[in-house]
């Protein structure tokens, strides 16, 4: 079965990490959708959670948001 995210920060870690893309739905919501050989990607997304990655994902987050309210 396929693994499904619309978290872009995961997506670009699988992508990253060598996982093959199956379908991208460009709309609201958008949706990445990866090739899911052995549960790879639900491992690669626990991976993700405690990685420098996540991290460096959500300081991008935080930047987007403070830029926004400082219009």
């Amino acid at each position: 079965m396929n693994f499904t995210t619309n978290d872009i920060g995961l997506a670009a870690y699988l992508l990253m990490k060598g996982v093959p893309v199956v379908r991208v739905k460009n709309g609201r919501p958008f949706e990445f959708e990866f090739e899911n050989k052995e549960s790879i990607c639900n491992k690669l997304a626990v991976e993700f959670l405690n990685s420098e990655s996540s991290r460096f994902d959500d300081s991008v987050k935080k930047i987007k948001l403070i830029l926004k309210n400082s219009k």
